[in-house]
């Protein structure tokens, strides 16, 4: 397992495989990587011993605008949408060394880390060859490698039929949404009954009830 690309806890805001498309106007657009609430300036680190495979300096020539991607051993680790870029392509670099700063750069709606991971020894067409980063970083947050959401978390049902849950740790609406949708691209559904105390969709935080709204 790799080390986590930073240092501190931060909310995880959009899962490997989560349909995405719909924040960008992308469709059914699957995530290919796992999207980490960084605010802006935050040092990005890199996780393993390996070589710099590629870089992008420029914010509006990439998807992930400013990015590092990484060859450490049989993977590919891609760290995009960066405000700034330390490092050169062919540049040696270790466990934990700076590697530049998180941003908004590319395709992006607010402050985060894209992290991104292709095996070379895998091969997942879906997904573009891309596998879920829980599996090879050790977070110190969140479900382990491939644990499955619970079914229902614990929520209180109204008279109404609403129902209203306490965020806990590493929540994300995405993750709310699936745990009582199945889908969580239905997100909005929770934002729009909680807008009075939510200012921005990727930042929810622990012991905040929400208001589960019906389908």
């Amino acid at each position: 397992m790799l080390q986590k690309p930073y240092d501190g806890d931060y909310k995880f805001t959009l899962e490997f495989g989560e349909s995405y498309g719909g924040i960008l106007g992308l469709g059914n657009a699957l995530h290919k990587g796992l999207d980490v609430a960084l605010p802006c300036g935050t040092p990005v680190l890199s996780p393993g011993d390996g070589t710099v495979h590629k870089v992008n300096f420029c914010d509006g020539c990439s998807d992930y605008g400013k990015y590092v991607e990484l060859e450490i051993g049989k993977l590919w680790v891609r760290l995009g949408h960066m405000s700034r870029v330390d490092v050169l392509v062919d540049n040696k670099v270790t466990t934990g060394q700076p590697l530049g700063c998180s941003g908004n750069t590319g395709k992006s709606t607010n402050c985060h880390l894209h992290i991104g991971v292709q095996d070379m020894e895998k091969y997942n067409e879906a997904m573009h060859d891309y596998q879920n980063p829980r599996d090879y970083i050790a977070f110190d947050s969140g479900p382990a490698p491939s644990q499955p959401v619970p079914d229902e978390p614990d929520a209180t049902p109204e008279p109404d039929g609403v129902r209203k849950y306490v965020v806990k740790s590493g929540d994300s609406l995405w993750r709310i949404a699936k745990y009582f949708y199945g889908q969580g691209s239905k997100w909005p559904l929770i934002y729009e009954a909680n807008k009075e105390q939510i200012d921005n969709p990727n930042l929810i935080f622990p012991d905040q009830e929400l208001i589960i709204p019906k389908k």
